[in-house]
């Protein structure tokens, strides 16, 4: 199993691409949570997307569709 590190972050770029439809499911989990925890209208000033997801292609047109806000990667 290759360390975190050494994984080739294309491989990763492409799986993102392929499974953009997962990945809007675990944006609309994450929104949830928010609405859930009674933080929906605290979002005014927008989402920040950090980590390794935040260097992914598109991540940031796919967060602020969820959100509905501003995203900043």
């Amino acid at each position: 199993m290759k360390a975190i590190e050494t994984v080739d972050r294309q491989a990763v770029t492409e799986w993102f691409v392929r499974n953009r439809r997962r990945s809007r499911e675990i944006f609309d989990l994450v929104r949830r949570n928010v609405d859930d925890a009674g933080f929906t209208n605290r979002l005014s000033a927008g989402v920040v997307v950090t980590g390794g997801v935040a260097e992914l292609p598109g991540v940031a047109d796919l967060a602020a569709d969820v959100f509905g806000t501003g995203v900043r990667v």
